[in-house]
């Protein structure tokens, strides 16, 4: 937790902690908050439940002793999804000028036969808790939802497509997807669409990405072109990962593309298809249209460098909780 040289003693300490983190979603937030000024963020994990990603800063049982101490000196104490880990790890409770935020991440499909509630607001009202979520879908849900873009490093990933990319001259277009969850993310739909276009001639591969590390999923995608993401939601992790690579990504939800052009976004960042007739032409248009794959590439790439990337994470991150704190009038706040 060293502060950068020219960072305030007055910085706001943030304590994160979480159990399960796919895709390193919370190590990434508490990363990208250590890459702008304004605050100093420390992380702690308790278990080993994910098998394909485990990182941390600290282990909350093996470092409990730094971990009892930085949650007593933190100003700000940061949960993921729910409260039971607080409850069960520190159930003396909040101290008076503690500021709890809870982080929303999930979704349920709204095909789901019982749906749960998606933001327990009268719960978080309840005790103050700030609420942050990883997705514009969220602010659905809660009037005073922040949204907190879901952190990439740009210039890292970036790294790592110049490692495992080849330039398209004389080969395939490659396709990569993620198949999580097959009827949310549209998978069947995307194997009808590439079979029909290969049947037509166009030259391109799906690139099926799945229970693999994190590590070998990124290389994997990496030697891709562009990435079909979901019918649902937009672009998500998958997409973000691609496009930090220089992809093209496709994916679909009027609703959020609804939400993204009344956003400080202003527009529709990726290739937009909802519908399997819109997905078969944007595919072939992306595969054999040279210009118009790298403006698409281009323009999603951009949206990712300026929303999602680690600095600009973090400086949201900071501008949040800073604006919170003063608007509940915690000593320190400016």
């Amino acid at each position: 937790m060293a502060a950068p040289i020219d960072e305030p003693w007055t910085a706001v300490r943030a304590f994160t902690l979480c159990q399960y983190d796919p895709g390193n979603a919370v190590y990434r937030y508490h990363s990208a908050a250590n890459t702008a000024p304004g605050g100093l963020s420390a992380f702690a994990r308790w278990g080993h439940d994910n098998p394909y990603c485990d990182l941390r800063q600290y282990d909350g049982e093996r470092d409990r002793e730094t971990c009892d101490t930085l949650y007593r000196s933190a100003d700000v104490v940061h949960v993921h999804m729910n409260y039971e880990l607080l409850d069960r790890e520190y159930r003396s409770g909040l101290r008076a000028n503690h500021l709890l935020v809870r982080h929303y991440h999930g979704s349920v499909h709204p095909t789901a036969k019982t749906i749960p509630p998606i933001v327990q607001n009268e719960i978080d009202d309840a005790i103050g808790a700030v609420q942050i979520g990883a997705r514009l879908y969220h602010q659905r849900f809660s009037a005073r939802m922040h949204w907190l873009p879901i952190p990439v490093p740009v210039d890292d990933y970036r790294a790592v497509a110049a490692q495992h990319h080849t330039p398209r001259a004389g080969r395939r277009f490659r396709l990569a997807h993620s198949p999580t969850h097959r009827p949310v993310k549209g998978t069947t739909a995307l194997e009808y669409v590439v079979s029909d276009l290969q049947v037509k001639g166009v030259p391109i591969d799906l690139v099926m990405i799945q229970n693999r590390s994190h590590a070998l999923a990124l290389a994997l995608k990496a030697t891709c072109d562009a990435t079909f993401d979901s019918f649902w939601l937009g672009i998500q992790g998958s997409g973000l990962e691609a496009a930090a690579m220089g992809q093209a990504v496709i994916a679909g939800d009027t609703d959020v593309l609804a939400e993204y052009e009344a956003s400080d976004v202003g527009r529709c960042p990726y290739t937009f298809a909802d519908t399997v007739a819109e997905l078969g032409r944007v595919l072939e248009r992306l595969a054999v249209d040279d210009e118009f794959y790298a403006r698409e590439a281009s323009r999603v790439h951009e949206y990712v460098r300026d929303f999602h990337d680690y600095p600009a994470v973090g400086a949201r991150y900071w501008r949040i909780l800073r604006d919170e704190r003063a608007a509940r009038g915690f000593d320190g706040a400016e």
